[in-house]
């Protein structure tokens, strides 16, 4: 299995990942490394140090939230369920994935029809049925990271000095 946590990302520039992670996937398995576009230099750290492990870094950046609010305004039914050509194979060939969380916007859907969000998200289940199978056998670990932004220093919801510690 491999397994992150985000004080070992955080510190991935000040040491060796290959001594720090005795669980990472043998050489030359698929890692996928999904980001969005603020965790962009960390996901450039992270593929570096993941090549360096002799690991096949998948990289896949997320859209913007202006980029994700025209989608779910503008997309009919067909594009709301559209899964890319290959999809299905790389989900069922990947050993790990890693997705940096940095959201640019926390309320750029709260107008979006929440019939649409559903939709999606009950087509991209059968791909999330596969990495719950895979993960279930000890072929897949993921590895969710949030990284502090702006944004939620914004949020009542959390206390900033969480942020600062």
């Amino acid at each position: 299995m491999f397994v992150f946590s985000v004080y070992r990302l955080v510190c991935l520039r000040r040491h060796n990942i290959s001594t720090m992670y005795p669980l990472a996937p043998a050489p030359h398995r698929g890692v996928l490394v999904q980001y969005d576009p603020a965790a962009l230099r960390l996901a450039e750290i992270l593929y570096d140090k993941i090549l360096d492990m002799e690991i096949n870094p998948l990289q896949r950046m997320g859209h913007t939230a202006t980029m994700e609010q025209s989608f779910y305004v503008k997309a009919d039914d067909k594009q709301l369920v559209f899964q890319p050509p290959g999809e299905r194979e790389m989900y069922q060939h990947i050993h790990g994935r890693i997705f940096l969380r940095a959201p640019d916007s926390l309320t750029h859907l709260k107008d979006v029809d929440p019939q649409k969000i559903g939709k999606v998200l009950v087509a991209r289940k059968p791909l999330r049925d596969i990495l719950d199978r895979r993960e279930e056998e000890g072929r897949y670990s993921r590895t969710p990271c949030t990284l502090p932004m702006e944004e939620y220093s914004k949020t009542p919801s959390e206390p900033t000095d969480f942020w600062c510690q």
